[in-house]
């Protein structure tokens, strides 16, 4: 056994970055279907007489540029959690072995 303190901080430090993270991702989450609505919305509105030929492949492509977007960082933010869950699970592991050592180097003092 020995002392985890340190362990323990560094684990609380990157879950709190991890925490950190996971709200970015989630902004960006946010804005990114704010900017689909956006889009979608405005794929209905233009004029006949301002579209092209070219239109459905240009609105083909929005779509599946936006796709792609979504798609990384929904996976990121499943990386996040994931990644937080295992530095959770560290955290707990070095927070009963720092509380044995703690507790045993109690009643040494104590006898002593």
């Amino acid at each position: 056994m020995a002392c985890r303190c340190a362990e323990k901080d560094m684990c609380l430090r990157d879950i709190g970055r991890l925490i950190k993270a996971n709200g970015y991702m989630g902004e960006a989450a946010s804005e990114d279907s704010s900017m689909n609505s956006n889009l979608d919305s405005a794929k209905g509105k233009v004029p006949t007489s301002y579209t092209s030929d070219t239109e459905g492949e240009l609105f083909g492509s929005i779509d599946e540029v936006h796709n792609e977007v979504s798609g990384k960082i929904s996976g990121c933010i499943s990386e996040i959690s994931a990644a937080e869950q295992r530095v959770k699970a560290k955290y707990d592991e070095y927070d009963a072995e720092d509380r044995i050592y703690h507790e045993e180097l109690a009643r040494q003092a104590q006898e002593a």
